[in-house]
């Protein structure tokens, strides 16, 4: 009986690449700090101004798997939202809309220069 062998060269190398470039996935602070800039940004452009203190007040936080935009001042929702009595100018969520395809475009391209770093295959 004859008997075949068969050898994959790189297996081990892709599979220490894979193993690397998953457990940085697992980190998208970079392209969320600017994907928060730029809703960030985008939403003082679009707050009303009277003071500019609400524009002041935006903030945007990146972490390893989200992105926080707000504001602090202390009317910031009344202004997002409205009230019974005042009708809503919203900054963020139009801010959010408009931001979108610089959004993805930012995870986009961390995760295709991650993937580009793969070796072995």
């Amino acid at each position: 009986m004859t008997e075949a062998t068969t050898e994959i060269v790189g297996a081990d190398a892709l599979a220490a690449s894979l193993h690397r470039v998953a457990g940085e996935l697992d980190d998208m602070t970079r392209p969320g700090q600017a994907a928060g800039q730029t809703v960030k940004q985008r939403a003082a452009s679009n707050a009303p101004v009277r003071t500019g203190a609400l524009a002041r007040s935006i903030y945007a936080n990146a972490g390893p798997d989200e992105v926080q935009v707000g504001a602090t001042a202390r009317y910031a929702g009344y202004q997002e939202y409205g009230t019974v009595n005042t009708p809503a100018s919203p900054y963020l969520r139009p801010a959010l809309e408009a931001s979108t395809g610089q959004v993805l475009e930012a995870y986009t391209n961390e995760v295709e220069s991650l993937m580009g770093t793969v070796k072995g295959a």
